[in-house]
């Protein structure tokens, strides 16, 4: 047994010998194929130096040419005016209003200044300086998660398990939201409070008005429920104090020394004067709501900032777009013509080995 110890501890050496050197050689390829990485992209760089010193000439007359183009544009492109409203729909006419500045928009691309002065009650000179009118909703998470925030109040059980607040967003259209961003593009900067108001006119459906009336009589119903309410909670008051000066009269006690009761009923009493406040409370803020809602109702659509006076001057800066664009043709036709070349010595190739 002795004999054989020494033959086992040379076995276990050159196991462990073995290991190391497969977990040396992994590093290496490891390493190895990291550096190759590293080589490889530092050969892209240096072609892509050559391939410019090659062709600096090119690239940076095409780069002045865009540049000078660009300029020559800026110098003579005519300014323009833009300015934004934002809105508030009430009674869904978010449909009609978007349809209507799609309308809008159209009439104003296509240059027909006669009909666009019709509707917007300008003159057709005026119209005609009308570039673009453009809608957008107010889309923002907050905006997206009160809107979710309503649906789930509204909607049954079942609806909800089946649907989730990523699904709901993906599933929003722009007559959806509650606010909009109404922007007007123009060559005369004094033509937006003209088309303001007629922007916003549209036809009002018996249908539309009912809902109008329907909301305002349910608010008053509900304010004049409240006021009923509160004029209850005062003779409740008025009969608390009667009962406490009663008790304080019975006690011997002077007229206002002091509210404090040592009767069994004191803490009855308390309480009930607390809630009485609470409650009274909790009614002023609901006619205050009340009161909020309906001024926000009393109109279609409510203007929550207009159209500026006069609207912000725009002028289109082109030159650098221009230096891009030439840059990019320069370098596509520059590519095409390397990749030409290597087509060619291909080719001649192809005919050596044949």
């Amino acid at each position: 047994m002795n004999k054989d110890l020494p033959k086992q501890s040379n076995s276990e050496e050159i196991d462990i010998v073995e290991i190391f050197n497969l977990i040396g050689r992994a590093f290496k390829s490891v390493f190895d194929f990291i550096l190759n990485i590293f080589e490889q992209i530092f050969m892209l760089l240096i072609l892509l130096a050559l391939f410019i010193r090659r062709n600096f000439i090119i690239l940076t007359v095409a780069a002045i040419l865009g540049f000078g183009i660009g300029f020559i544009s800026d110098r003579y492109q005519k300014v323009f005016y833009t300015s934004t409203m934002v809105v508030q729909p009430n009674f869904e006419t978010s449909t009609q209003l978007v349809e209507n500045i799609k309308l809008y928009s159209q009439l104003a691309r296509s240059r027909d200044s006669l009909v666009l002065s019709q509707v917007l009650g300008v003159t057709p000179s005026e119209a005609s300086k009308i570039i673009s009118i453009g809608i957008e909703a107010r889309n923002t998470k907050n905006t997206r998660l009160n809107l979710f925030d309503e649906f789930v109040k509204e909607a049954d059980s079942t609806t909800l398990k089946n649907v989730t607040f990523t699904e709901f967003e993906e599933n929003l259209t722009i007559v959806d939201y509650k606010e909009y961003f109404i922007v007007l593009d123009a060559k005369d900067k004094s033509v937006f409070r003209k088309v303001e108001k007629s922007i916003l006119n549209f036809q009002i459906t018996p249908y539309l008005q009912s809902l109008k009336e329907t909301e305002l009589a349910n608010l008053d119903a509900q304010a004049n429920n409240i006021k009923m309410s509160l004029e209850k909670i005062d003779s409740l008051r008025t009969d608390y104090k009667k009962i406490m000066l009663d008790d304080e009269q019975k006690l011997n006690r002077p007229a206002g020394t002091g509210t404090t009761f040592y009767m069994g009923t004191e803490n009855i009493r308390t309480t009930n004067e607390l809630q009485l406040f609470d409650l009274e409370r909790n009614y002023n803020l609901a006619l205050e709501k009340i009161a909020l809602k309906k001024a926000q109702n009393l109109n279609y659509i409510n203007v929550i900032s207009g159209f500026q006076d006069i609207g912000i001057k725009v002028k289109k800066q082109n030159k650098w777009l221009f230096a891009l664009v030439t840059l990019g043709l320069a370098l596509l036709f520059l590519i095409f013509k390397e990749f030409n070349k290597f087509l060619i010595a291909q080719e001649k190739k192809l005919k050596r080995s044949e």
